[in-house]
């Protein structure tokens, strides 16, 4: 799944909480997911609209746009497009009492990690904490240093889980680059980590 990483880490939400009103309205939700159906229209008043069907791991819904919403997102009502959608449950202008989710921000979910990530956090028991572990980590930072642009922080968490105690330690002078590379390597070392 190509863009699993940036669902787990960025998006909050899931389609199926645009339908949950009551719960929601008022709440800002964030979500990812694929445009399936595309329709573009003239209103009776000879004004553009258009409407995504967009789908996550579980859920399909329409979302529909029209005036300055519709100039605004016209440009991501593309069939395939993965997103990643910001929005809010309120109340209808001029309907008082009728909820809808209006969306506030798409981007593209290709280009998330690179806007969003500020730091990945490698996750790791005390126990655990060894020679070999370092060796393991300074490959990575090495194989990760020609990268650009390398503007995520890097820190540990060591946990000691019979003790139920944790300290966080940033690498402060280093940064890197969360491209697929690093996060495949980081699997490859099966080191538990976070996009922050």
């Amino acid at each position: 799944d190509t863009y699993k990483l940036e669902i787990e880490n960025f998006c909050l939400h899931t389609l199926s909480d645009i339908k949950k009103i009551e719960e929601n309205k008022n709440k800002e939700l964030v979500f990812g997911g694929i445009i399936t159906n595309v329709h573009n229209g003239i209103t009776k008043t000879g004004n553009p609209w258009g409407k995504i069907t967009i789908e996550d791991y579980n859920e399909s819904t329409d979302l529909a746009f029209f005036g300055e919403d519709y100039v605004k997102f016209k440009q991501y009502m593309v069939d395939g497009l993965f997103l990643f959608v910001r929005g809010k449950i309120s109340e209808r202008f001029r309907n008082s009492g009728n909820f809808e989710f209006k969306v506030s921000s798409i981007q593209l979910l290709s280009e998330l990690r690179d806007k969003l990530a500020r730091s990945i956090t490698v996750h790791v028991s005390i126990k655990e904490l060894t020679e070999d572990f370092i060796t393991k980590v300074n490959e990575i930072i090495n194989q990760n240093a020609e990268v650009q642009p390398r503007n995520c922080a890097l820190q540990f968490k060591v946990y000691d889980a019979e003790e139920n105690i944790a300290v966080l330690l940033p690498a402060k002078k280093i940064r890197v680059n969360p491209n697929n590379e690093l996060l495949k390597l980081l699997e490859t070392y099966k080191l538990d980590f976070k996009l922050n």
